[in-house]
């Protein structure tokens, strides 16, 4: 009869696996085994990951030498979900993720103590209106004086921000990047590594590298377990594996203004005219 045919799907950032179809009503006892086998599954065979899912928010990572190497000791750092600087969820792909994050001892080796997160909306002089900002205390900006007392407001808004980011950058002086590259990427730690050594002689490159503080990449959650027992190695596309980074936070160049960010967005463009990272000579 129509309507009793079953596919097993398997979907993971590699890709999707679909088996053949079988008969609800031909192949009973496959089905009732298939529903004991699914029914064991612990929650990291569902697909949770155990060490992202902790109630402290920390996970164990390895320093990163000078060398681009990782140590072989562990550091725990705390992430924060709720300051998400970038997310990409997807099934696919890499599906890159950032929160900021801090290490659970600071650079004298003393545990850092509980703060709260800047309440941004506690301390926010004026909230966004149509395009334009109402001062919390004036109860708008007409009431400041017309056009100057819409500028003032929005002045004001646009200082409180920043007061907010600058806070949550101090407490969260780290960042989080999870992501689920192929695995044959090189690992962001040895990048960073080779580029701070080409930064000793070439002064476009100097002080424009990001510090790579800890890694870590999680095997246990590559994709290629499945295909292995699944006898699928000549149809692998490229395994991939979650990969852990952790960096110094910056500030974003967007929050600069006027001479600050054209001095940044200069400095940005000639890092790009190094003869290390281009192929023909820099522009004159």
């Amino acid at each position: 009869m129509p309507g009793h045919f079953l596919w097993i799907t398997w979907i993971d950032r590699e890709g999707i696996i679909v088996s053949s179809r079988f008969s609800l009503s031909e192949h009973l006892p496959l089905v009732l085994v298939l529903l004991l086998v699914l029914q064991r599954f612990d929650h990291r065979q569902w697909g949770e990951i155990s060490e992202l899912t902790r109630k402290d928010h920390s996970v164990p990572l390895h320093p990163v030498n000078a060398d681009g190497t990782l140590c072989e000791g562990e550091v725990g750092v705390i992430f924060h979900p709720e300051d998400k600087v970038h997310s990409g969820w997807s099934l696919l792909g890499r599906a890159t993720t950032v929160v900021g994050a801090s290490s659970e001892r600071d650079e004298g080796g003393a545990p850092i103590e509980e703060r709260e997160v800047y309440n941004m909306g506690d301390n926010f002089a004026g909230t966004a209106v149509d395009g334009g900002f109402e001062d919390a205390e004036t109860g708008g900006a007409g009431a400041l004086g017309g056009e100057d007392g819409a500028q003032s407001a929005s002045d004001q808004a646009r200082n409180a921000y920043r007061k907010a980011r600058d806070n949550i950058t101090k407490l969260h002086n780290l960042i989080l990047k999870i992501s689920w590259p192929e695995k044959s990427r090189i690992p962001e730690w040895e990048i960073v590594a080779r580029a701070q050594k080409l930064g000793e002689t070439d002064e476009l490159i100097r002080g424009h590298v990001p510090e790579v503080k800890f890694g870590r990449n999680f095997d246990e959650y590559s994709t290629h377990h499945v295909r292995n027992f699944l006898k699928l190695h000549d149809k692998q596309t490229g395994t991939r594996t979650l990969r852990l980074v952790v960096m110094n936070r910056l500030r974003p160049i967007h929050d600069l203004e006027g001479g600050q960010l054209w001095v940044a967005f200069w400095q940005c463009f000639r890092c790009t005219l190094s003869p290390h990272t281009v192929s023909q000579p820099p522009l004159t």
